[in-house]
Order: C-alpha cells, then sequence, then structure tokens
C-alpha cells in the first residue's frame, strides 16, 4: 500500500529517537498484509529505538502473540535486530537481555505457535547471548503443561548444542531433575 509506505517514510523523517508514538505506530505496521511495508517499518523503528530501548522491544514482541504466522516471523525479525543494535562507542549489543526477556514471557503461552516464535527469537539471539537464552528456557522444562515442558526441552536441547562442550551447572541440574523424575513429565513429552 502506496500510502502506509509514504507514511512509513514520513515517520522516519520526523519522529526522533524513542518516539513511542511511533514506535507503536511502527509496531503495528508489522501486521500488515505487504511484506515491503513489514520490512520498511523494522528498518525506521529499529532506526527510531536506542540500544535496549524496553518500549520498541515489548510493542514489537507483542506481536508474538499475533494469529498470523507472517506477522510472527515479522516480529522476530525486528526483535532480532532490535537485540543487535549497538550501545554507541562500543561492541556492547544492547537489546538481548530485552529479547530474551520478552521471548521468555512468551514460552508459557497457551498458543504453541505463540511458544514456537518465541523460541525461534531466543536461537536467532543465542549466539550471542546463549547462556542466558538457555537458562530463560530451562526455567520452563519443569513446569505443569505438558506443551509448555515439550516447548521448554526442545528450546534448551537447540540451545545447549551451542554451548561447543562446556557446561552450565543450573541448565544440567534443571534438566536432570525432570528427566530423572519418577513422575517422568519431561519424558512423555519429549
Amino acid at each position: 500500500d502506496r500510502v502506509q509506505d509514504a507514511a512509513i517514510r514520513a515517520v522516519a523523517i520526523v519522529a526522533g529517537p524513542e518516539d513511542a508514538n511511533a514506535i507503536d505506530g511502527l509496531a503495528s505496521c508489522l501486521e500488515g498484509r505487504y511484506l515491503q511495508i513489514r520490512r520498511n517499518a523494522t528498518t525506521t523503528l529499529v532506526s527510531l529505538a536506542l540500544p535496549g530501548d524496553e518500549h520498541a522491544m515489548a510493542a514489537v514482541a507483542l506481536r508474538m502473540e499475533h494469529s498470523s504466522d507472517t506477522v510472527r516471523q515479522a516480529a522476530i525479525e525486528a526483535i532480532t535486530h532490535l537485540a543487535g543494535k549497538v550501545v554507541a562507542g562500543t561492541s556492547v549489543r544492547g537489546g538481548d537481555a530485552e529479547a530474551i526477556r520478552e521471548a521468555e514471557v512468551r514460552l508459557t503461552h497457551a498458543d504453541e505457535n505463540v511458544r514456537r516464535c518465541a523460541v525461534q527469537a531466543l536461537l536467532l539471539v543465542a549466539p550471542h547471548s546463549r547462556r542466558d537464552a538457555t537458562r530463560a528456557a530451562a526455567k520452563q522444562v519443569g513446569h505443569g503443561d505438558a506443551g509448555i515442558r515439550k516447548t521448554a526441552v526442545e528450546a534448551v536441547v537447540s540451545l545447549a548444542t551451542g554451548l561447543l562442550g562446556s557446561s552450565d551447572p543450573y541448565l544440567v541440574g534443571q534438566v536432570e531433575i525432570h528427566v530423572n523424575s519418577p513422575l517422568a513429565p519431561v519424558r512423555a513429552s519429549s
């Protein structure tokens, strides 16, 4: 849609850094039906957000709960870009912790598609913050809901394989507790 594209370009020109209204409007454009609109909205949103911008990350992460897989994928792409923003004058990525926090919240969502989207977001942020992402997923290994446990185990396995031989005692302990449990709820879900 040309009008929406023109509006996104105008926002890019007139909005300042951390403009909450602009960020909210751009995040809503992730729900657009045209790929180019979603991409332009992502690019503009990321340019307005500062590293570690909680508001921008939350506005985008909310779209991980959308019923459309296309919108959820757009949200993951935007989260990945927001997480990768570097703090000025350093090489420190400013958004990893926020991205992990937002994904972690959605690991317990009732909708399996939203949980899988959260795992995908963790996997994309993980190359830079693997231990934190893995710990976030491991917290749900003992969850009372079998679907959430299954998603958590899949995430932990996917993330842990990237630790390349280094072990995290917390992670190992969480998995052992639930796999070796006499009730074995994880075994049934794997």
